[in-house]
Parts: C-alpha cells; sequence; structure tokens
C-alpha cells in the first residue's frame, strides 16, 4: 500500500475535525491510529501540561501514551511508534502552540533507541515514561518567538505546582548536559523548568550572589528570583541543578553584564576569574590550607582553582583537588557564590560543601593545612574573598 500523502503541505493550520477527517483517525487523545491507511498521527500539544516533550533543535523527544503510572510498551500505540521503522506504519506529526490550532509538521521516523525518563501523571505522582526521538523526513515547521514564550510559560506552571519531593525527583532526573533548544528565527535554549524551579525552591527566597533576600514577592506571594546557568548554555553549560543558581533581578542582570569576562571599575576594565573552591567537611571541622605561591603567599584559604573550558564546576573542583591534595572528594550542595574585586581583577568564587571520598589529604602546592573547628574558624589570616565564605558557612551552621 502506497503511503498516505496529505493534501496539506508542512506549516499547514487546520481544525481537530480537518485533521480527524483527513487522515481516518480518531478526535482525541495525543496518539491516533488509522489500520486504513496504515499510519499513525500522534501531538505534541503544548497548551497541556502533562506531557513534557522536548525540542532539541530538528529532534523532538515524544512523551508515550498514558496519563497515570508507569508508562508500557505493549497494549497500546506506544508500541506502534516503538515499532515504526519496522512494522510499515507511517507517522504524522501536528503540534499544537494555540488551542485548536494544529500545525502539520509532516512525517517523522525514529532516530534513536525509545528510552525512559520521569515524568508526572494526572494525579501528580512521579512515574517512568517512554521518550521516542524523531526526525522530520523533510523540515519542521518554524514557530514564532512568541508561541515559544507560551510553551515555556506552560512548562513553568507545571512544575511550580509540584512538591519538593517530586520537583527534586524530576529536577535530578532531567539535569543533563545536553540542554533543549528550539529553531526559531535563530536557536533559543530552553530552560528546564524543573530544574530552574529547584533552584528557587533551595536558594530559601535568597539571592546565591549577594546573600540578600529576594526584592519582592511575585503574584502568587512568593519570593521573586530569577534561575540562571552559571556557564551559559550557550557557551556549553549544563541544564542541570549543578550549573543553575537563583538569583535576584539585580545580581541576574550584573552576572550577564560581566560574562564576557570583562568588569568595569572606576572608569577601567578587570578580568574576571571564575574559580571554585572546596569546603571540605570532617565532622565539625573544615579544612583550611595556606598559600605557598604567588601574590597572596602565606594567606588562608580554601583550595580550589580555576575551571577548565568544557568543565562543570564540580568536575573542576575534583581535578583541582586531585591535583594539589591527592585526594578524590564528593562535592556536594552550593554554599556561596562570592564575588570580590582584587586589585588588578575580578573574582568570581563558587563554593561547594564537600567530604573527602577517596584517599588522605597531602600538601603538594600549599605551604600548610589545618582543620578548624567553628570557635577556630578565625584563627588564621583568611585571604578576603575568603572571609566572606567563613561568614556563609558559620551562618549555615548557626554560629
Amino acid at each position: 500500500m502506497p503511503a498516505f500523502i496529505p493534501p496539506f503541505s508542512v506549516g499547514a493550520v487546520i481544525s481537530n475535525q480537518e485533521l480527524s477527517k483527513t487522515f481516518g483517525v480518531g478526535n482525541m487523545g495525543g496518539m491516533r491510529r488509522s489500520l486504513s491507511k496504515q499510519l499513525l498521527v500522534i501531538i505534541t500539544d503544548h497548551t497541556k501540561g502533562l506531557y513534557d516533550d522536548k525540542w532539541y533543535g530538528d529532534v523532538l523527544h515524544y512523551t508515550g501514551m498514558g496519563k497515570t503510572g508507569d508508562q508500557v510498551l505493549t497494549g497500546n500505540q506506544n508500541r506502534t511508534l516503538a515499532e515504526s521503522n519496522q512494522n510499515g506504519v507511517t507517522v504524522h506529526l501536528f503540534e499544537v502552540q494555540k488551542p485548536s490550532q494544529y500545525i502539520y509538521q509532516g512525517v517523522v521516523t525514529l532516530c534513536g533507541k525509545p528510552y525512559q525518563e520521569k515524568q508526572k501523571d494526572e494525579n501528580g505522582t512521579v512515574r517512568n515514561v517512554w521518550m521516542f526521538p524523531l526526525r522530520s523526513s523533510t523540515q519542521f515547521a518554524s514557530i514564532t518567538e512568541p508561541e515559544l514564550d507560551a510553551y515555556i510559560h506552560t512548562q513553568q506552571r507545571t512544575a511550580t505546582n509540584l512538591s519538593l519531593s517530586q520537583l527534586t525527583a524530576i529536577a535530578n532526573e532531567h539535569s543533563t548536559d545536553k540542554p533543549t533548544y528550539r529553531k526559531t528565527a535563530g536557536k533559543i535554549y530552553i530552560r528546564d523548568p524543573y530544574v530552574a524551579e529547584l533552584a528557587k525552591r533551595k536558594s530559601h527566597g535568597i539571592c546565591q550572589l549577594c546573600g540578600k533576600p529576594a526584592p519582592f514577592k511575585d503574584k502568587d506571594g512568593k519570593p521573586y528570583l530569577e534561575s540562571h546557568h552559571i556557564i551559559w548554555l550557550s557557551d556549553g553549560g549544563e541544564d542541570s541543578i549543578a550549573n543553575t543558581i537563583a538569583l535576584c533581578p539585580n545580581c541576574h542582570r550584573k552576572m550577564h553584564v560581566i560574562n564576557g569576562c570583562i568588569f568595569e571599575k572606576e572608569g577601567h576594565a578587570m578580568k574576571t576569574i571564575h574559580v571554585v573552591a572546596a569546603i571540605i567537611q570532617d565532622g565539625e571541622k573544615i579544612f583550611a590550607t595556606q598559600r605557598g605561591y604567588g601574590a597572596f603567599l602565606g594567606g588562608w584559604e580554601f583550595p580550589g582553582g580555576k575551571i577548565e573550558p568544557g568543565e562543570t564546576p564540580q568536575q573542576a573542583l575534583e581535578r583541582e583537588i586531585q591535583e594539589e591534595l591527592s585526594a578524590t572528594i564528593h562535592v556536594g550542595e552550593l554554599l556561596t557564590t562570592v564575588e570580590y574585586d582584587y586589585p588588578d581583577f575580578h573574582l568570581l568564587m563558587q563554593c561547594f560543601l564537600c567530604t573527602v571520598a577517596a584517599g588522605h589529604l597531602i600538601l603538594k602546592e600549599h605551604k600548610d593545612a589545618k582543620w578548624l573547628t567553628a570557635d577556630e574558624l578565625y584563627s588564621v589570616d583568611w585571604l578576603p574573598a575568603d572571609i566572606v565564605v567563613v561568614d556563609a558557612y558559620k551562618k549555615l551552621k548557626g554560629c
């Protein structure tokens, strides 16, 4: 049987009634089969918040059918789609950006193996769903930026309605080194709404850069903070929990101004140096090191160093501690992000709570080191930026 060819081209906008009549399928559901025409119509509907379909440029990762409980690949159209490269069924994709307007995106084929991830079902329970990577046989119709904004807003609304435990489970599942993006007139990266919302929840209404409360509350009475990727997605940064922080609007704008590595101070340009530091804990003590080289020789600091191209902050910290102290560490939560103006450069330092995972701390570059209790923290001569970290740690411990 020759493949069915619809009487319109990619980009055409039709009604649900026209879709049903043209393709010989039912008028309900996101996956609609026609046995007589040997085709399957699938619909990615961004006006409804249940399914979390994702775009990676020209590849759509489509969520399978099943509104409650774990989705399965047997006895439904999930199996039809999973086997569509072999069973002779042609798959036609429609996209809904506005209610009752179905945009025809053409014939799609599986371009990768179906996989599972976690999403919320219609009862709010986190469950396993099947995802199908699909690529157009021609080219997807582009969407406008306002349509994309509406799609992002729908996702954000879904994330804000989750409990902290649900949000954490999904955000951990969605953390990725491959952020989603959609082609409009250009290329727009799409922040994962669950990762962004978790960053805001974990900040407890406090900006993670300046340490001040959110300047105002939104219409729902929640502290207003904005999510920010430490390493921009466009620069290869991960859309992950570790690379996402919550900032007040002022600090968020500031970060975008200085991200070009030049910071203006009193009329002249200063280079911004982005580093990471480890607050290594052992019970009630933390590890302090005395600098053994450079302009700040003899000053006390938390060990760490610069982030190399292609590294996440956590990866950089693991590497630096291995190089400097011959130990493997577990990098935990972000304690604070410090900005400090030294005479010749602007320092941006992310500081993480850590523990030793393997090996022993052996000084290879530092002059000395000490394990300090909270009462002993001010007994050494800290470098200026590290004093800010000490204050943040004492606040965390309530002392």
